[in-house]
């Protein structure tokens, strides 16, 4: 496991990076001493993972082994000694300080999956990497303090978590991920939440934290793996430099950056990392390089003069959070409208290819548009984004644009005549960031939130398409033979209902399904808004039923439904609803299951060969569903058989799961004879891992209702976990995983002695 902490430089020779390395072609020094003196498993460990990840002979003046085998990366670079104090500012709460058990609660994204905990409060850290022999079993790291008093937020400190967050948030904007600070994600963090500790580089015992004279420490490429818990948190050191507001954000940022995988960005001609280029509002530095003291700082893949490293932190971190679902369409077409004369909305522009397009009406004369990217109040502005704007007028014709050279905001300041007109909003590039000297940057990472406000003249026309919004549900039942739903039309001024008729809606589903809704009925007969339509189709075949089952898409057709001006209903998808008809309970009664202990070997062929298979096994049993007891013993094998009955005329397939090897056979009726091999194990799986290997799914099996068709599956474990299972998947795409008993009948049973204590 890598560590890595803020800065030192590299050299020219590289290591790694899917070549084996060897400690022999290492620099002397105390890294090279560390790797030599682990346990062969520990040595063995460090040097599997120094071989898949690159690292300079410059690093090695920084790199550390711990006794697990562990690589540790721990390096000092501060912000330039001399950096200004943030500026005064007003406080963002009265003069009361709160108890630090009360660190102020501020969400991103509230809901997502992913999370990002920026940790002020202080916390016990035990039970990690951080704390392997000699380090303190716990450190006891205390809250941010800039005023000697650890056990409040003073409002100035509130203020400044207010703003490291809202800077780590513009950083991680266009992912699907909550930068938090709510406490109560302390007692709910799990392997989706990343984890970064502001807190002093002495922990409250007088303890050195793990490298304390870095500005930050953190595990490369941890987040979202099972160890994660073991491999943070990342460790940001507020009291090694000033504590500002972009100084702490930037570090933070960074440390997270490597917990999901990034490296540094650095220079070829020496620097570890790269500390920037410019002045002004696009001064530019690389978020995992230093980009301290500069206006923008962003992702980035090595877009700039002399770097020294490609890899594209977006896809790398997309990997782990994906990106946010786009807030805005990227066409005129699919434009987010925005009505009145006061125009404001705000967005995040999440990709180099996003485009956010507005529409709005306005009438003949003057369109004020400025569009800004988040920036910060005090010391660098930390924005990502570069804005750049473009209005359109209805026919697509382009009639302003907005790219500032030098500059980061977006306006337009124009004269239109009355109509519908679309902004665009977009990242854009500035400078040569690949010249020498570099200025500005890429529009690769030029991403993030962005804020419009402007003005218009009120439009004497209706240019506003009228929407529509479907209401449908699930079918759950079989036998039915319609479907009913109904689309709400609405407008800013009326739905002519003379254009609501039976072609306006379709609905496609599986197998190639396709059918126009019938029109039944119009909940008002005059032209308003709303105006809900009911609509009917016939169901596939005459009634729904198991062959049915899948994703139905009801779609508006262009061109059909319009209000009183002629605007028309944009064509696309409505929505969806699932038919999901069940398939009756069987008449089977289990399955036999049968072990022959005493057997060495993994495969299946050490079971099929020994003198007790199959007609003496240790014990047998009757299983209510086709799957065997997890870890039952080391060294048998097992032998599970019957007759699957089929319950319905269709399609199956058979999957299997198992540890060690198995084998899945089946007959095509009930004789036991004839048999077919149609899906295995060679190796293992996870119990109930039913796609491992493409061997585990059986080819589709067209099969007759109430067939009976003999199914047998032999395992054989060696040493270690041992499990098996049986799954199907009925016509419908039902899955029955491990298939139950009511799909089953059991091999005729033979009389033993033997019990299974399992």
């Amino acid at each position: 496991m890598l560590l890595l902490a803020l800065v030192g430089a590299m050299s020219a020779a590289e290591h790694g990076g899917g070549r084996a390395v060897r400690i022999d072609e290492l620099p002397d020094g105390h890294f090279k001493n560390e790797l030599t003196r682990l346990r062969p498993q520990a040595q063995a460990m460090a040097m599997a993972w120094l071989a898949g990840h690159r690292f300079h002979d410059l690093d090695c003046q920084a790199l550390h082994a711990d006794s697990e085998g562990g690589i540790l990366f721990a390096c000092d670079l501060l912000a330039p000694a001399g950096a200004a104090t943030p500026a005064s500012t007003a406080p963002l709460v009265g003069a009361a300080s709160v108890p630090i058990s009360n660190q102020p609660s501020y969400h991103s994204r509230p809901g997502s999956a992913n999370r990002i905990f920026l940790d002020f409060n202080g916390a016990n850290v035990t039970g990690t990497r951080w704390n392997v022999s000699p380090a303190p079993a716990t450190y006891v790291c205390p809250p941010l303090d800039i005023d000697s008093d650890p056990t409040t937020f003073s409002d100035a400190e509130q203020l400044l978590i207010q703003r490291i967050w809202q800077r780590v948030s513009e950083d991680y904007a266009p992912f699907n991920v909550d930068v938090t600070t709510d406490p109560a994600v302390e007692s709910a963090m799990d392997i989706r939440t990343g984890h970064v500790l502001i807190t002093r580089a002495t922990d409250s015992n007088g303890a050195g934290m793990p490298y304390p004279g870095s500005a930050g420490v953190a595990a490369i490429n941890v987040f979202g793996s099972s160890s994660y818990r073991y491999n943070s948190p990342a460790l940001v050191y507020f009291d090694v430099q000033p504590a500002r507001d972009d100084y702490i954000a930037e570090v933070c940022s960074h440390e997270m950056g490597h917990n999901m995988g990034l490296n540094h960005d650095g220079t070829l001609s020496g620097a570890a990392y790269y500390t920037g280029h410019g002045s002004g509002p696009t001064s530019w530095g690389p978020i995992m390089g230093a980009a301290y003291n500069h206006d923008m700082s962003q992702w980035s893949k090595g877009e700039y003069f002399d770097a020294n490293l490609t890899e594209d932190d977006l896809s790398i971190i997309s990997g782990k959070l994906t990106f946010r679902v786009d807030d805005f369409g990227n066409t005129d077409a699919a434009a987010t409208r925005i009505t009145g004369t006061s125009l404001s909305a705000t967005g995040v522009i999440a990709t180099s290819s996003d485009v956010d397009v507005i529409s709005f009406d306005a009438g003949a004369g003057t369109v004020n548009l400025t569009v800004s990217p988040w920036q910060s109040a005090v010391n660098t502005a930390g924005n990502n984004l570069d804005v750049k704007l473009t209005l359109a007028n209805s026919s697509g014709a382009v009639i302003a644009t907005s790219d500032v050279a030098g500059g980061v905001i977006g306006s337009i300041n124009t004269t239109v005549a009355d109509g519908t007109y679309y902004l665009r909003v977009s990242g854009a590039a500035d400078g040569t960031p690949l010249a020498n000297p570099p200025s500005g940057y890429t529009a690769y990472a030029s991403i993030g939130q962005w804020f419009l406000s402007g003005s218009c003249p009120p439009s004497t026309s209706d240019g506003v398409a009228p929407t529509a919004t479907a209401s449908v549900s699930d079918v759950t039942a079989a036998g039915g033979t319609t479907y009913s739903f109904s689309v709400s039309y609405a407008d800013n001024v009326a739905i002519a209902v003379s254009t609501i008729d039976g072609s306006d809606v379709r609905i496609t589903g599986p197998a190639g399904f396709s059918a126009t809704a019938t029109l039944v009925s119009i909940d008002q007969s005059t032209n308003g808004t709303p105006r809900v339509a009911t609509y009917r189709f016939n169901a596939p075949g005459g009634a729904w039923d198991v062959l049915d089952n899948g994703t139905y898409t009801v779609s508006m057709l262009g061109s059909a439904v319009q209000d009183t001006a002629g605007n028309s209903v944009a064509a696309g998808t409505l929505g969806t609803f699932q038919v999901r008809c069940p398939i009756a309970a069987g008449p089977g009664t289990g399955i036999l299951r049968e072990w022959f202990d005493g057997i060495a070997g993994n495969t299946v062929a050490s079971l099929t060969s020994a003198g007790a298979y199959p007609n003496a096994p240790t014990g047998g049993s009757i299983e209510s569903l086709f799957e065997a007891p997890t870890d039952r013993a080391d060294n048998y094998g097992s032998l599970m058989r019957g007759w699957f009955i089929a319950p319905v005329t269709g399609s199956y397939t058979f999957q299997i799961a198992s540890d060690d090897a198995s084998d899945l056979y089946l007959s095509s009726n009930a004789s036991t004879a004839g048999i077919s091999r149609i899906a295995y194990v060679a190796g293992s799986t996870s119990p109930r891992e039913w796609t491992k290997e493409a061997s585990q799914t059986s080819a589709v099996i067209t099969l007759a209702a109430g067939s009976r068709s003999y199914i047998e599956a032999r395992h054989k474990e060696g040493t270690g976990g041992d499990h098996l299972a049986v799954g199907v998947v009925l016509p419908g795409g039902i899955t029955e995983a491990p298939i139950p008993a009511n799909r089953l009948d059991p091999y005729i049973y033979a009389t033993m002695s033997a019990t299974d204590a399992a």
